[in-house]
């Protein structure tokens, strides 16, 4: 199964910033629904659904507004990537 693509592209410096700032954003959101996702496990010994961790997503982006800088595939990528590691 192949999860991830490798593509060569030349950009200029502000497309490397914006990228760069995606990445960093789009790991932040990996990390949290993770730390989420261990949290409720441990409550209530089941792993959330891609529905409640999607919910969370749409919560993350009303408190962290800077979230909504990104474009919304890359970040439900994260978490679809989040659940292929169960």
């Amino acid at each position: 199964m192949m999860l991830n693509y490798r593509f060569e592209i030349f950009l200029n410096e502000e497309q490397k910033s914006t990228l760069h700032s995606w990445i960093n954003l789009c790991r932040q959101q990996y990390n949290s629904a993770l730390l989420d996702k261990q949290r409720a496990y441990q409550k209530n010994e089941k792993s959330p659904t891609k529905s409640d961790i999607s919910t969370l997503l749409t919560q993350s982006k009303k408190r962290h507004p800077h979230l909504k800088k990104v474009p919304s595939q890359p970040l439900q990528e994260t978490l679809d990537r989040l659940q292929k590691i169960q």
